[in-house]
């Protein structure tokens, strides 16, 4: 048990003072210009044209040239193998990627 005097110390003690806030740091802006990484249409079944698939199995990818497929540049072929989940149709979708430019070193 405490004594008496030491419960009036405790009530008497003083309180430490409020931490401040930190200041909020600026947010840094978006970049306008920045072109999204993937820009495809979902694929679509041959037979029934549906675009409900199953999930994809069998990656294959293949380092390509340098070419370009509806105006945009690509430097590989990735082609997945999925069945369609309406109808049950296999089929192989591709999808051309590539890599931004490599940033160089400031100096």
């Amino acid at each position: 048990m405490e004594s008496p005097a030491m419960a009036t110390a405790r009530k008497t003690a003083k309180k430490k003072p409020a931490r401040k806030k930190a200041a909020a740091k600026p947010r840094r802006p978006r970049r306008p210009n920045v072109e999204p990484v993937a820009d495809v249409e979902p694929s679509r079944c041959p037979a029934c044209g549906s675009t409900k698939r199953t999930a994809y199995a069998g990656t294959r990818t293949v380092q390509a040239y340098q070419g370009s497929h509806n105006g945009k540049p690509y430097d590989r072929i990735i082609r997945r193998r999925t069945q369609c989940a309406a109808c049950l149709q296999f089929r192989i979708d591709r999808s051309f990627e590539a890599d931004p430019p490599a940033k160089r070193p400031k100096r």
